[in-house]
């Protein structure tokens, strides 16, 4: 092989490996159970986990999510594949970590869906999900689960979404505060919790409960 020849075939090699999207990095911030922040050399990407879609903040599971998530990755060096960058700049990536894939361990164990929408050909998500539900892990102990998907149109219509009927539940309980809160407070439906009978818990001061 000449020399011009090498040293087209090393320009190439070079090349490819410094455009390639995938990098590792250490895990620095987490969002909520879908979203990280990850070192790429010394600047910080957020990367929204492909695939999948967590509950959100003020669902119910959602801190326990990012509870899973931030066990999972937080101040880990992990691996990003990138496979695509949403409208908000975010990378959306598969994240490996300790030799698992993220992604799928957070649907397998409850903490996330499967996102059919823009995963709707991943028949392995779509399997873990499965498993997950009939198994009734996280998310999936709860008798009518929200996707999030649904929920975020639910909170842009002004109202949170529990139900087909939402308006069969007059009362909210906070899992963590305990705090029982009658429909019409501005913290029904919101947080970590379920609806309640009107016994349980300790009332809200806001509203009586």
């Amino acid at each position: 092989m000449n020399t011009m020849r090498l040293a087209y075939l090393l320009a190439l090699a070079l090349t490819a490996a410094t455009t390639s999207a995938d990098f590792s990095g250490k895990v620095v911030g987490v969002s909520d159970g879908d979203t990280i922040t990850v070192l790429n050399g010394t600047t910080e990407v957020k990367v929204r986990l492909d695939g999948i879609d967590a509950p959100e903040k003020a669902q119910p599971w959602g801190a326990r999510a990012k509870q899973a998530t931030s066990k999972g990755c937080f101040g880990k060096t992990v691996t990003v594949i990138e496979k695509d960058t949403d409208r908000y700049g975010r990378t959306i990536g598969v994240i490996e970590v300790d030799g698992r894939n993220l992604n799928l361990a957070l649907v397998r164990s409850g903490y996330a869906w499967w996102y059919r929408k823009y995963a709707g050909d991943n028949e392995e998500l779509a399997e873990v999900e499965r498993e997950a539900r009939e198994a009734k892990r996280g998310l999936w102990q709860d008798a009518t689960p929200v996707p999030p998907w649904d929920w975020r149109d639910g909170e842009r219509e002004g109202s949170p979404v529990m139900d087909d009927d939402p308006s069969d539940y007059t009362h909210w309980i906070n899992n963590g505060s305990d705090k029982r809160h009658r429909k019409g407070c501005r913290y029904f439906g919101k947080g970590d919790g379920r609806p309640c009978k009107e016994d349980e818990g300790e009332p809200c001061k806001v509203c009586g409960g």
